[in-house]
């Protein structure tokens, strides 16, 4: 009888067997509540994130918000994901994601994004998400803590980033670029998600490699059998 399996396909089920080689990823921070859940359904607390221009905030125009956040492994990140809605003006923001220096947001810009079209706001709505994909290949070292800064990409800029449904706190803001920060009142620290692909393959996943290949040669050897044994 003719082996119907052929080299390719034991690729492929060497492939399947590898698991998770294929790099999958996987949340290293979060503080979205359950189905990424905000303050935005409940007209809970968020902080303008203004222009030099901006009206309908108060005196807090040229307003920066930084969130801080500590990946729980070492990965490159794959992703970020903002509670972040448009209010008025130029439906745009800045984010970077920078160093912690000594507490506070840092100066060295690890990656930077201008997302613009940004969702508009509503109570009672759903959470107004940003996803911002990373192409800059950042390592995140587990334990660190880092800072996302969202900004107003214009001046006329009115976007609100909103808090998290778990009460936890450390936004800071600054109204001079960040030459100062401070630290806001109302507890609720600033919504952030972040998925990162791990820099090394699961220690289970390299013996069910091994194991595909093996295979892989077995039905290799089948078929040269087979051949053999039908030009005798």
């Amino acid at each position: 009888m003719r082996n119907i399996v052929t080299p390719q396909v034991a690729v492929s089920l060497a492939f399947l067997l590898s698991g998770s080689v294929t790099w999958a990823g996987a949340v290293i921070y979060s503080d979205f509540g359950p189905g990424f859940a905000s303050e935005s359904t409940t007209n809970g607390p968020g902080w303008c994130v203004t222009g030099n221009t901006t009206p309908n905030c108060g005196p807090m125009t040229d307003r920066w918000i930084a969130a801080p956040f500590t990946p729980s492994s070492t990965s490159t990140l794959q992703q970020l994901d903002l509670a972040l809605g448009y209010s008025s003006g130029t439906s745009a923001a800045v984010i970077d994601l920078v160093n912690d220096a000594g507490g506070l947001p840092g100066t060295s810009v690890l990656e930077s994004w201008t997302p613009a079209g940004l969702t508009t706001n509503c109570f009672d709505c759903a959470t107004p998400l940003v996803t911002l994909p990373s192409t800059g290949g950042v390592v995140l070292n587990g334990g660190t803590r880092y800072w996302v800064l969202a900004k107003g990409a214009a001046p006329d800029t009115l976007d609100f980033w909103w808090g998290n449904t778990l009460g936890l706190s450390g936004t800071f803001s600054s109204l001079n670029d960040g030459a100062s920060w401070f630290l806001q009142p109302g507890g609720a620290g600033t919504l952030t998600a972040f998925d990162a692909i791990a820099t090394a393959p699961e220690p289970w996943s390299l013996p069910m490699v091994g194991a595909g290949f093996v295979v892989m040669l077995a039905l290799r050897a089948s078929r040269r059998s087979t051949c053999s044994s039908q030009e005798k």
